[in-house]
């Protein structure tokens, strides 16, 4: 399935981490991992940034005290 090769690519890219924790957040906990998640649903538009974040991003974050 798609979604165990994107596991495969993390678990991969993870080895060379020398501490790794993950949590389980609820989606109202976070609300900038869910617009980013809500941007990419249904999109056939590619986004990518590379120094600052996407505006909506940003707005987020500082509501969420980030």
């Amino acid at each position: 399935s798609s979604l165990g090769l994107v596991i495969n690519d993390v678990s991969f890219f993870l080895r060379g981490m020398a501490y790794l924790r993950f949590t389980h957040m609820q989606r109202e906990g976070n609300s900038t991992a869910h617009r980013l998640a809500r941007m990419g649903i249904g999109s056939s538009q590619e986004f990518m940034w590379f120094e600052e974040p996407s505006n909506l991003l940003q707005d987020v974050s500082v509501k969420e005290g980030m």
